[in-house]
């Protein structure tokens, strides 16, 4: 059976890195063009390692380079050396078509984990909601045993 380009699956005609803007702007065959940020298309990783993970601190992320794979999709390399993602045309098209929704979806799910787009600040490491009430919880503790004159040793083995 022989498709027609009317029915057949969009294919890009151009691509675009635009590294001072963090994105990347493809334009189809179909005559849509999509620009993507960078953060969306980490966040959205087709590879094998993203699938399923959120990935957080990403606000700032770039692409470094865009290399074709075949005549069917690009390689992204990100400035986090993340390589590994092959984009697919047709992957990209509906990337773009929906790319409010999945940005939505992304921050709804770094929300949901207490996790932020912003990377964290450097000597300082984020702890997870969970292990932040533990944390708490044995500060506490740790103040009652002072008043009560008692040494409190933290888990690294310093007093606190």
């Amino acid at each position: 059976m022989v498709t027609s380009s009317a029915t057949a699956a969009p294919h890009a005609v151009r691509v675009h890195l635009l590294k001072s803007e963090k994105a990347l702007e493809v334009a189809f065959s179909d005559g849509k063009t999509f620009r993507y940020p960078a953060e969306l298309l980490r966040a959205e990783s087709p590879s094998v390692q993203g699938q399923g993970r959120v990935v957080s601190g990403r606000r700032h992320i770039g692409v470094m380079s865009a290399e074709p794979v075949g005549n069917y999709a690009v390689r992204l390399q990100f400035d986090d050396l993340h390589a590994t993602g092959i984009y697919t045309w047709p992957f990209l098209h509906e990337l773009g078509r929906n790319k409010f929704a999945r940005m939505r979806r992304y921050l709804r799910a770094l929300r949901e984990r207490g996790l932020s787009r912003d990377p964290p600040k450097r000597g300082v490491r984020r702890t997870p909601p969970a292990r932040a009430a533990q944390g708490a919880a044995a500060a506490e503790a740790c103040s009652r045993d002072r008043q009560r004159g008692r040494i409190c040793v933290g888990a690294l083995g310093t007093l606190l």
